[in-house]
């Protein structure tokens, strides 16, 4: 099989990224990678304020290469780059799953960035806690008190929601990669421009 190259821009302000997929060898601007030689990968699809974070992780060892695009929500089916890089994540997957067949892909953020989101959530937890003990010991009015109750729920809630999704010792659903590259292929099908 011919190696297959995709081109396309990752973000507003971001040059130009290509990948060239050979067999089971992906390479990028500056290294390669033997897919065979893959230690974890998940698949990040987030949004957030009207972005579209979508990505690709694969961990080797220690380096991590991450396949990304960060656009606009509203449009996203439809932008050519958007389209290219889901094409890339599908192809990449059924060839690790070629390379791999017995390894699942996490889906959601692995490693570090969960633990940085749990810690965020833990802080606003903590603020929350603190307000409210300050709150209680300041001895503040029915009126204030009631005042300084909506802030500190919402620090509260907040912040038991982001420690929840994040929780760092719980494990990521994983799926084969072949499963999702066919997830992957049937988005661009369903939103194929009309020809």
């Amino acid at each position: 099989m011919a190696p297959r190259r995709f081109s396309w821009t990752p973000g507003a302000h971001a040059g130009a990224e290509t990948l060239t997929l050979d067999g089971t060898r992906l390479s990028g601007t500056d290294w390669t990678l033997d897919l065979a030689e893959i230690s974890d990968a998940a698949f990040v699809n987030r949004v957030s304020r009207g972005n579209r974070v979508v990505r690709l992780e694969l961990h080797s060892g220690e380096a991590r290469h991450s396949i990304g695009y960060d656009g606009a929500r509203r449009g996203y089916a439809n932008d050519p780059d958007a389209r290219t890089h889901l094409a890339a994540c599908a192809a990449i997957l059924r060839a690790l799953a070629t390379a791999r067949p017995d390894h699942k892909v996490a889906l959601g953020v692995v490693r570090g960035g969960r633990w940085g989101m749990f810690l965020v959530g833990l802080g606003a937890l903590v603020a929350g806690l603190v307000l409210a003990v300050a709150a209680l010991a300041a001895d503040l009015s029915a009126e204030r008190l009631v005042g300084a109750a909506i802030p500190t729920l919402f620090l509260l809630l907040l912040g038991a929601l982001i420690t929840y999704g994040n929780w760092p010792w719980r494990a990521r659903p994983r799926v084969a990669p072949g499963a999702l590259a066919n997830t992957l292929d049937g988005m661009l099908a369903r939103n194929a421009p009309a020809a």
